[in-house]
């Protein structure tokens, strides 16, 4: 293969070299300094590369709304998991590589060359040979990692070889150094091929035991008003299960639509995996300043939901003003009219719960009834209201008491002795409020006394349940909150259900919905405790001071299982399903709304959202500027730190007009951040191009051995930190098989697509004669007006038919490895060591062969290029064999 000319005398590439004059430097000078600019571009790549992932994580985050056919709502992620991972994150990890093939054939006038397809099959096989090697040995001891997605898997698996196997068809065995525009449209459509077949299998087209995930996003903007019983929420759709809609009025945002699905109840929650992206970004914190910039908002587009008859059965405590008569606001109650207990335990705490001044105190006093079912023959029954259902109960108590909330008690725990049947048995029970009295003043020895008021909750009726842990859920799955100009607390009740036995916790967090973190709630995460017996918990929220001109906002609270309590289960009936617990909390606007045109530009763009990004962005700058993030992380930084930070800081100051992540839910990051790997990756190419040049290297070996590795770098480190820090391989490997994929697909089918669509238009040329006079003469003569799109693939196709044979070497070791070990990372010593060795020869054996073509050019025969293959294959068995026979 030839050497390119660019280092030349009267030659340019795309951008360099600036000056004329670099063409009369020794090339010795040229070659390192070209060398060490190409490596300051990999560093460049790698930290706008940062602020990429943050644009796609955001993106992938948001969240809507899903109306099931049952008339259930529930909170799903606008982008399935698996099609954000095989086109958005893949897009992320080989956006270098995809604009290099692009940059290049728009820089060589639309004929190709070597730089752009050899950098995209060498970064594959440094992912799949390099990175799997070093994923499976860096799991400690004898641990392992399995994929738990394996139908996914197999899919991405499957179209990686396809991929690389249509490559030998297209390049070596069809039509020979040429593409044409079926060719190119096929490559280009096996992307959403790969897409769609690997929903499908994820959604259990292939595997029943797994049901849908998230439907694809929407534009469409609707919101949905309901109306429901008063026993009942899941009356809230009309009768055939049609919810009426309505357009949105300028009182709520909306962004994304309600639909129509019918999910399984041990499918309506998605699960999130890891991927590989959250580790690059976690890795890269350090090094670009990254981690001091505010956390992902998550979530910032949905819809809020109005159940207008539905009362929450949840507790909102208000900051009371300093003037106000707090005793005229005082009120206690329950936090659910419905719990219960375990059918082994003798006692059941019930608590208790006020609002007003804590500084007052209040005795209150209950009675203990039989619910009515259980009242003689002929007996009275007596009924309370609890605001959403009515409990009917034996009006003769069966135990009347009180207790007293002294100085700063907010809520007390009563236990109450469950009742017994004659022969023993536990029976139901209710629990009733009947009054509180409140002692407003002292005076001397006797004090002003005045009743207080009981909530919507007076009563809450106690059920026997089987013994075991339970399951945890919300008692609403709406909650309503009244903007204020004043910030307020809101308490959220989580109930525990079908057992009470054992001590189980889960861990909550919130997250963004419309409303922005900061500045409509404040962001809180923590972890919730059950102790046994105990069926209620609250978890104390926050919410900002609601401005006028705002409309509607909602945020999210969600419940998921701790670490190392993975048993812990969630009411599959409700809005999370089996895997976790949500609560809508919905922020209702003032009273006075403020202006019409304000409203409408909050409804529109979310003037709060709009706030956090200007003041992320004002706070990029001092971030990238000191080391370490900050002033204060600044004084504790190492020497490797201010290293590392000087060396970055000419890319971070660049960076530091990337928009932050708020604007738009990420798009505008998102975009901004491909402009800038387009303008360093175009750099890129005519440094590698310049060094190829003046070291005498073809541009095929500068870009499988150097220009495939820069750019591969960050998804090693990241793989690695994946491989160790989940609990399953998925992360690791199926990010691997999916990238090479996507590489092929969308990084040559494009460039091929519009190289073989131009050249059909625009015809032959003088110059295209010239280069392709063999082509010319196979395509109609040289009076032909015929033109085709050109690849020599001397070198890619041969580079291609080994990758594609050390790959299935490759696949088919990890199935044994899945069969053997049961995992693919990981395991015994032997075994481990063994398979990081073939993988780490395959790449050695491919870079070896590959090369080697490249540089003896047409003087090698298919008898050495056989005899070549061969010794190499047998180099990496005999490797293999001699780890097994050193590590047995």
């Amino acid at each position: 293969m030839k050497v390119s000319e660019i280092c030349r005398h009267g030659n340019v590439g795309f951008i360099l070299p600036f000056t004329d004059a670099e063409q009369t430097w020794p090339d010795e000078v040229r070659g390192v300094i070209y060398g060490g600019a190409m490596v300051y571009c990999f560093l460049g790549v790698s930290i706008v590369a940062d602020s990429f992932m943050e644009a796609i994580g955001a993106i992938t985050s948001r969240r809507r709304k899903v109306t099931l056919k049952s008339g259930e709502v529930r909170t799903v992620h606008v982008w399935n998991e698996v099609v954000s991972n095989l086109s958005l994150m893949a897009l992320g990890s080989s956006a270098p590589e995809i604009f290099l093939s692009v940059i290049e054939l728009l820089r060589n006038r639309m004929y190709s060359g070597d730089l752009g397809g050899a950098t995209i099959v060498g970064s594959a096989a440094f992912n799949l040979f390099v990175i799997v090697a070093v994923c499976i040995g860096c799991i400690p001891g004898d641990e392992v990692r399995t994929i738990e997605g394996v139908q996914v898997y197999y899919v991405t698996a499957a179209f990686s070889l396809v991929a690389y196997l249509w490559l030998v068809v297209v390049l070596v065995l069809v039509t020979p150094d040429v593409i044409d525009i079926p060719e190119a449209l096929i490559t280009l459509l096996l992307l959403p091929i790969l897409i769609w077949a690997s929903y499908k299998v994820d959604a259990g087209c292939l595997d029943v035991s797994r049901g849908p995930l998230s439907a694809l996003p929407g534009r469409i903007s609707f919101t949905l008003r309901v109306s429901t019983t008063a026993d009942d929420p899941s009356s809230a759709i009309s009768p055939g299960g049609q919810a009426a809609v309505r357009r949105t009025s300028m009182n709520s945002r909306s962004s994304t639509f309600t639909t129509k699905s019918s999910l399984p109840p041990e499918c309506r929650n998605i699960s999130r995996r890891p991927t590989v992206a959250a580790h690059k970004m976690h890795l890269m914190g350090k090094f670009t300043g990254a981690a001091s910039r505010r956390s992902l908002t998550q979530g910032l587009s949905g819809r809020t939901m109005s159940m207008s008859a539905v009362r929450s059965s949840l507790l909102t405590r208000l900051e009371e003003d300093e003037n106000a008569d707090a005793a005229e606001k005082a009120y206690v109650q329950l936090l659910a009219d419905h719990q219960s207990m375990s059918v082994s335990l003798e006692k059941k705490p019930i608590t208790v719960v006020r609002s007003g001044d804590p500084c007052l105190a209040m005795d209150v006093q209950y009675s203990v009834h039989l619910c009515d079912s259980l009242s003689p023959p002929g007996g009275v029954a007596a009924e309370v209201s609890t605001g959403k259902t009515e409990l009917c109960f034996n009006p003769s108590p069966l135990l009347r008491g009180s207790f007293l909330m002294g100085i700063g008690d907010v809520q007390k725990d009563v236990e109450i002795t469950r009742p017994l049947t004659a022969n023993g048995a536990p029976q139901e029970f209710i629990f009733f409020l009947r009054r509180a009295l409140l002692t407003t003043s002292s005076m001397g020895n006797e004090s002003k006394v005045k009743l207080a008021a009981v909530g919507d909750i007076p009563a809450a009726k106690v059920s026997v349940e089987p013994d075991g842990p339970g399951y945890l859920g919300f008692a609403a799955e709406c909650l309503e909150v009244e903007g204020k100009p004043t910030a307020q607390i809101v308490t959220a009740t989580v109930l525990r259900r079908g057992g009470c036995l054992d001590e189980i916790e889960c861990e909550y967090r919130t997250e963004a919905f419309t409303a922005v973190p900061g500045y409509d709630f404040v962001a809180q995460n923590g972890t919730l405790c059950f102790p046994e017996g105990v069926t209620e918990q609250t978890v104390t929220l926050t919410v900002c001071e609601k401005r006028r001109g705002r409309v509607a906002d909602s945020f999210l609270l969600i419940l998921e299982p701790s670490m190392g309590c993975e048993e812990v289960a969630f009411d599959a009936g409700k809005d999370g399903g089996v895997d976790s617990a949500i609560l809508t909390i919905n922020i209702n606007p003032l009273p006075d709304k403020g202006p019409c045109w304000m409203r409408c530009v909050d409804a529109i763009g979310n003037i709060e959202e709009m706030r956090k990004g200007r003041e992320d962005w004002v706070a990029q700058f001092p971030a990238a500027w000191f080391c370490l993030g900050s002033r204060e992380e600044q004084r504790s930084a190492t020497t490797l730190d201010w290293l590392l930070h000087l060396t970055a800081l000419p890319w971070k100051l660049l960076y530091t007009l990337v928009p932050p992540t708020a604007f738009c839910g990420g798009w505008v990051c998102f975009y901004a951040c491909l402009l800038h790997i387009a303008i360093v990756t175009a750099i890129l190419a005519d440094l590698a191009e310049l060094f190829g040049c003046v070291v005498g290297m073809p541009d095929f070996v500068t870009a499988i051995a150097i220009v495939a590795l820069g750019t591969s770098m960050p998804d090693l480190f990241a793989s690695k930190s994946a491989a160790i820090g989940d609990p399953a391989a998925d992360a690791s490997i199926v990010n691997v098989t999916g990238s090479n994929s996507v590489n092929v697909f969308l990084g040559l089918g494009l460039p091929w697509t519009a190289g073989s669509v131009y050249w059909l238009i625009k015809g032959r040329t003088p110059e295209w004669e010239q280069r392709y006079g063999d082509i010319a003469e196979r395509y109609g003569g040289l009076g032909s007006v015929r033109a085709v799109f050109v690849l020599r693939s001397d070198g890619l196709g041969f580079g291609v038919m080994i990758f594609s044979v050390l790959c299935c070497i490759c696949l088919m070791l990890l199935f044994v490895r899945r069969k053997w070990l049961g995992a693919e990372l990981g395991g015994p010593l032997a075994p481990k060591v063994a398979t990081v060795i073939v993988f780490f020869s395959c790449w050695v054996a491919y870079i070896f062969l590959a090369s080697w073509n490249a540089l003896r050019g047409e003087r090698v025969s298919a008898a050495d290029r056989a005899l070549a293959t061969s010794a190499a294959l047998g180099a990496v068995a005999f490797c293999s064999l001699a780890a097994l026979v050193v590590f047995a």
